[in-house]
């Protein structure tokens, strides 16, 4: 079944576990999501963090998981040496 995970503008420590629960959750239930990330104008390093572990995850299941970035993620996770 395939999904899509859409997150809201900020997406940094203060609602990061939020995000977390809803992505484990929407992991276990497809077997292909995309995380649309293209309405996000603040990111962290939390942020990226959730998403390099439900990359993980991802591998762990066998589930397929790709990304739609904002300019705002892409550009921060550039900066930081991550490619997502």
């Amino acid at each position: 079944m395939a999904g899509q995970l859409e997150f809201p503008e900020e997406f940094y420590i203060a609602n990061v576990t939020e995000m977390a629960e809803k992505l484990v959750a929407a992991l276990q239930e497809n077997q292909d999501l995309v995380l649309d990330l293209t309405r996000v104008e603040r990111i962290d390093s939390a942020g990226i963090q959730v998403l390099i572990s439900a990359r993980k995850e991802a591998e762990c299941l066998g589930a397929n998981l790709s990304f739609k970035l904002s300019d705002a993620v892409s550009s921060f996770a550039s900066r930081i040496g991550i490619t997502l």
